[in-house]
């Protein structure tokens, strides 16, 4: 029955009044209150989710998150850790809005600090933590990851591991990519070409890897000579350009992404 329509409008309703309670929370160090706070938001986390939240209800359930992650400690219950982070991200998905409040409460450090630095979740001597609640932290914080790898302009992966993080946030954008060298001539030559390309085609995503530095990312797509450009699709190639050819660079990104067309006015 709480999943009924009618039930998630009442629940919309009435989340002001349960922001309001969580606002004047006390003793938010004992474990009742810190698995009774996160059990509650990630319930109407799932039940709300897609559905719009005020502002300032959305910004005192994440102050009061802030509240309660401050004070988790090696005596806390993991569950509430896992439940308050599955809520958090529930909550922040593909929501801007939401991820700036959340990123000026300082959510993101306090998940890294508080609840992955506990040796409880992360595990210690001969101890192995909690996975479930270090997924649930690592999924929230990739939640963070996605905005910001998406800002518009170049981008500058320094391990392939944030490369495999920028393909799965594109989605089914294409990605260009220049695999290049600090020591080549041509690459020197073509790059603020490509950085201006970046600039024109916001409906791509843009990414430069060094090859000295990203070794194993450009031996994965077979680049042997600088600069190598690559249009990847859901980290698939796509087409592959060899050499500075502006050209052929260009009609690549217009075969692979074309420009929306201009609205009617």
């Amino acid at each position: 029955a709480f999943l009924h329509k009618e039930m998630k409008a009442l629940l919309q309703l009435h989340v002001g009044t349960v922001a309001t309670v969580f606002a004047d929370t006390g003793h938010t160090d004992k474990k009742t209150i810190q698995m009774s706070h996160s059990s509650l938001l990630l319930n109407y986390a799932v039940l709300l989710s897609g559905m719009p939240i005020d502002d300032k209800v959305m910004t005192i359930l994440i102050a009061t998150s802030a509240k309660i992650v401050r004070t988790f400690n090696g005596e806390s219950e993991t569950q509430a850790m896992y439940r308050l982070c599955c809520a958090m991200g529930t909550f922040l998905y593909q929501n801007p809005g939401r991820i700036a409040l959340a990123s000026q409460a300082k959510i993101e450090n306090m998940v890294r600090d508080r609840i992955l630095g506990l040796d409880s979740v992360r595990g210690g001597l001969g101890s192995v933590g909690d996975p479930k609640t270090q997924q649930a932290c690592y999924q929230l914080l990739e939640v963070f990851d996605m905005v910001r790898l998406m800002q518009p302009g170049l981008k500058h992966p320094e391990t392939a591991d944030e490369f495999n993080s920028i393909l799965k946030v594109a989605g089914n954008k294409p990605v260009i990519v220049d695999f290049y060298a600090d020591w080549c001539g041509p690459c020197k030559m073509i790059a603020p070409v490509f950085e201006k390309m970046a600039e024109e085609n916001p409906q791509a995503v843009f990414v430069k890897v060094n090859v000295d530095e990203l070794g194993a990312v450009s031996q994965k797509y077979g680049v042997t000579a600088m600069p190598t450009f690559k249009v990847l699709k859901q980290g698939k190639e796509v087409e592959s350009i060899q050499g500075a050819n502006e050209g052929a660079l260009r009609q690549a990104i217009q075969k692979h992404s074309p420009a929306p067309a201009p609205s009617a006015s």
